[in-house]
């Protein structure tokens, strides 16, 4: 009989200590369970972002695509209307015309391309203005390109308009300051539309920083909401590309 007691009290001591490692487990599982839910959840607004980044550009892609189709249509219709007349120089097709060779935006060739182009079209002179201004947009190449694409319709609609703006915009020192002043005049908030807003500041931070990276993106920085900046901490030797991309994705995270 007096061994009773004795076993009673060694198996509640175990039972106690069975009680107490489950009680561990249970914690454990339960902090492992957390942990996956979070996990989860990150990669789920990953992925949430990628998709809604894919569905921006495909959306880019598909405007871009409309524009350049009614572009060309436009051209051939223009082509086909001007097979039908003679000029000085006979039936004038851009195929027999010669290319004007590419302009990426840098100010320091702009005259020089810009006195190519002049002379181009004195040689040709039963150029219509549509086909004058074909053959320069697809001659602007990068920073020049972006800049054409964001640029107001009144200030290329026809030759005179979009030679004009593009000498105010890259040829000579006037360029720079008015680079300046449109940096300057851009701001980027939550609210804003991102697309629009780099297609207009990057050419013009082109033109006064170059190819230097880190004053670029110090002065683009400085264009930026408070709301957004605070997420976008420097990394040394971050190119501006670099930069470009983390801003987009944090703008799209952020609205």
């Amino acid at each position: 009989m007096s061994d009773n007691p004795i076993q009673f009290n060694a198996l509640a001591d175990e039972h106690n200590k069975l009680a107490a490692t489950l009680s561990e487990k249970e914690a454990e599982l339960a902090r492992i369970k957390q942990s996956l839910d979070t996990e989860s959840r990150h990669r789920l607004e990953q992925a949430v972002a990628y998709e809604q980044l894919k569905a921006e550009m495909a959306m880019k892609c598909e405007q871009l695509a409309v524009k350049e189709a009614s572009l060309y249509k436009r051209l051939m219709e223009l082509q086909t209307d001007s097979s039908r007349t003679e000029s000085t120089f006979g039936q004038i097709s851009l195929r027999n015309i010669p290319k004007i060779p590419s302009f990426d935006g840098q100010p320091i060739s702009f005259n020089r391309w810009i006195f190519g182009v002049d002379e181009l079209f004195t040689n040709y002179p039963g150029l219509s203005d549509f086909q004058k201004r074909i053959l320069v947009v697809e001659s602007l190449k990068g920073d020049a390109r972006s800049w054409y694409d964001a640029e107001p319709d009144g200030n290329i609609d026809i030759w005179d308009n979009l030679r004009q703006s593009l000498s105010k915009q890259f040829g000579g020192t006037e360029s720079l300051s008015m680079a300046l002043d449109k940096v300057y005049s851009m701001r980027l908030t939550d609210k804003s539309d991102f697309n629009s807003f780099i297609q207009q500041v990057r050419p013009a931070i082109k033109i006064v920083t170059g190819d230097n990276s880190k004053l670029a993106i110090v002065m683009l920085r400085k264009q930026i909401d408070t709301s957004i900046r605070k997420y976008l901490p420097e990394i040394a030797n971050e190119t501006f590309e670099q930069f470009e991309q983390r801003l987009k994705a944090q703008v799209n995270e952020i609205q």
